[in-house]
């Protein structure tokens, strides 16, 4: 269940340089990523499936981290579970210890449509283990920011209810500001390696109700015929952009227009038009084919 919530943040990466794929009129257009909101609308979403031991779960239990550190005054009555990055790879891994079986994983890999080539053979770390209590302010979080898997060098989050502010986004209309951040390491794939990075991930809880709520900060830019381009992830408490939205004539100082487009939708840039295919997150590119006026 989605909630839609809009969301502020920001801060950043770099690349540069545009390819065209021998042969085809598919083009690779190097982004930069930036980690926050930047000025898109996000949208929050309740913290994820799979929650440890829940019913309807697609993973099993035996998939999850061993976790330390949590502080036993917190007894059994509390909830775990994963942050995922990068679903993909994540079921990868899991199918190559054992825990899923192929079906499992074609049926997710169809479903992302990611090639079984492009992921890491060797455990990357896709996800990050969490933890929280209810209480009745609201509840106490605490992340494996550090992805050791152990949370006792992890701060604890006292998270009360409501855990925003209201703010006036620039021309992009009113939006929810968390209170409570943390930055996160995690691994990924770019080009055939496995890389460190870190991303921000805001938490928060709404007026009513005992719903743990998260949304992950990351947006990216490139340059095209001299436009500037905004990618924000369509989902965002993903990470590995495998669904987007594009806004040209981007600056993140000013409202975003109209001028957005999803995947399969056709621009232009004045001179050319150009279909938005997707980004490619273990490459960061953005792929687009050109399409003739």
């Amino acid at each position: 269940m989605k909630i839609k919530i809009l969301i502020i943040s920001a801060i950043i990466l770099p690349f540069m340089g545009l390819a065209q794929v021998a042969d085809t009129n598919i083009i690779e257009l190097p982004i930069t990523q930036h980690k926050g909101n930047g000025p898109f609308q996000n949208i929050a979403e309740y913290l994820p499936m799979p929650v440890k031991g829940a019913e309807g779960s697609d993973i099993p239990e035996s998939a999850y981290p061993e976790i330390t550190g949590i502080s036993p005054r917190w007894g059994e009555e509390y909830v775990s579970g994963i942050i995922v990055f990068d679903e993909a790879q994540l079921y990868y891994q899991l199918f190559n210890e054992g825990k899923i079986d192929e079906n499992m994983l074609q049926s997710k890999l169809e479903s992302l449509g990611v090639n079984q080539e492009t992921l890491s053979k060797e455990p990357v770390k896709c996800y990050v283990s969490f933890a929280y209590r209810l209480n009745p302010t609201g509840c106490v979080v605490v992340v494996d920011c550090n992805n050791n898997s152990d949370m006792s060098d992890d701060g604890i989050m006292n998270i009360m209810r409501p855990s925003y502010t209201m703010v006036i986004d620039n021309g992009n209309g009113e939006k929810m500001q968390p209170d409570y951040m943390v930055w996160v390491q995690y691994e990924r794939m770019y080009n055939d390696k496995i890389v460190a990075d870190s991303l921000p991930v805001s938490m928060f809880m709404p007026d009513e109700g005992d719903d743990l709520l998260y949304n992950i900060g990351v947006y990216a830019t490139t340059e095209l015929d001299g436009t500037q381009i905004g990618i924000a992830q369509e989902n965002s408490t993903d990470a590995d952009f495998s669904d987007v939205v594009i806004a040209t004539g981007f600056d993140e100082n000013k409202p975003l227009g109209d001028s957005l487009y999803d995947e399969g939708e056709i621009f232009s840039t004045g001179e050319k038009n150009y279909k938005l295919l997707g980004v490619d997150a273990r490459k960061d590119v953005l792929l687009l084919e050109l399409i003739a006026k």
